[in-house]
């Protein structure tokens, strides 16, 4: 017999279950209001911000396979067009080393700290339909891709390291010696490059005729040593030693059109942009002067011409070759972020794009349409689309 059959047991089972249900709305009631208000102050935090914008997209959580991005095509191109630093096409975790492929139809980058994975894996983004789809997939940390074709793409890794050597043997991170692989995307086969108990990296824009330039720093953090250049032949794994610079991976490009090598070297608190016909650095070679502080990426573009990222006010010639401290005072009234168009046959530079947060590995197509690069904010990264087509850039003699 049940306990609630009786009238009067009736009432006293109503009246427990009415407080149970007043309890737990209770217990429950200030979460809620909590989430709302975090929720509705990130949406006025987006809005009121004019240099920040909404991603159109969010990325996938990096399992198997790919994920169509929903975004809404017209509100890209119309952002892309009038917001001053371009549309967010979407957002999540740490991205770095973007890539615009030869085709122009896809970005291939580096991202972490997604659902499926804390370490750096290489994504491709389909610029047409945009999907996202990840490319590596092991417990390394994966940077600096390279994609040849449609097929081939090229990065470097840690994941046999730590398969030979788990990372409680090394003191830190920058100790885990990194390789070259070359990975198929259409037949999956994945081959090691090299085998050197160093830290090997791509050196982007360098490929050229089937070849490719890596920098060999040894993985020590207490030996300080210059960084060795190789050319990497992709079809024998034939290495050939070119060069050796003093510190961390070079900022060197290659230009098929142009058949010229270009190099920043910093000389006497300046920075002197090189170029030659061969990568040995003592021949004979051309160099321009770039009044900037700070160079932070170059890139071969098109006929005579080189992409820059740079920080720091624009020098007058004079506070050139003046004292480092002189240059210290200067840039204090400036430390934005620029993206440079240089054209080293007329001397001259464009200034593409300016912010004052961080600009990272643009990437702009061939006829100055649009500009794509990564911009980082609260813990968070971003790719974004600028559109240029209808931008006028006066070319300012250096």
């Amino acid at each position: 017999m049940k306990l609630c059959s009786y009238p009067l047991s009736q009432f006293v089972c109503f009246f427990i279950k009415l407080k149970f249900i007043k309890y737990f709305f209770n217990r429950f009631k200030s979460i809620i209001l909590i989430s709302s208000l975090i929720v509705s102050c990130q949406s006025k935090n987006l809005s009121s911000n004019p240099e920040k914008n909404v991603p159109l997209a969010t990325a996938s959580d990096g399992g198997i396979g790919s994920q169509e991005l929903t975004i809404n095509t017209s509100d890209l191109e119309k952002q892309s067009r009038t917001q001053p630093l371009g549309a967010v096409i979407f957002q999540s975790g740490k991205m770095k080393d973007l890539r615009l492929s030869d085709d122009e139809s896809q970005l291939i980058y580096a991202a972490s700290d997604r659902r499926a994975h804390s370490t750096f894996q290489i994504y491709s983004l389909d610029l047409t339909r945009f999907r996202e789809r990840r490319l590596t997939f092991n417990d390394g940390q994966n940077l600096k891709p390279l994609l040849i074709g449609k097929s081939d793409l090229l990065y470097s890794s840690t994941t046999d390291s730590i398969k030979e050597r788990p990372l409680l043997f090394y003191k830190e991170q920058a100790e885990v010696p990194s390789n070259i692989y070359l990975s198929d995307l259409v037949k999956g086969d994945i081959e090691r490059l090299t085998r050197e108990s160093s830290q090997d990296s791509l050196i982007p824009n360098s490929h050229y005729k089937g070849q490719v330039l890596l920098a060999r720093i040894a993985s020590s953090v207490s030996t300080a040593s210059d960084t060795q250049v190789f050319n990497l032949n992709l079809k024998t794994n034939l290495e050939t030693k070119i060069s050796s610079v003093p510190g961390g991976t070079p900022l060197l490009s290659y230009s098929v059109s142009d058949k010229l090598w270009f190099w920043l070297f910093r000389l006497n608190q300046t920075n002197l942009l090189r170029f030659s016909k061969d990568l040995n650095f003592k021949n004979s070679f051309q160099e321009l002067p770039i009044p900037f502080e700070k160079v932070l990426s170059i890139q071969s573009y098109k006929n005579s011409q080189l992409l820059l990222t740079v920080q720091g006010s624009l020098l007058p010639p004079k506070a050139i070759v003046n004292s480092a401290k002189q240059q210290e005072s200067t840039s204090k009234k400036d430390q934005s972020y620029y993206v440079l168009l240089i054209d080293f046959s007329q001397k001259c530079v464009r200034k593409i794009l300016q912010s004052l947060q961080p600009i990272e590995c643009p990437q702009a197509t061939l006829d100055l349409k649009n500009l794509y690069y990564i911009r980082h904010e609260n813990n968070q990264s971003a790719i974004v689309v600028k559109q240029l087509q209808d931008a006028q850039f006066p070319c300012e003699e250096l």
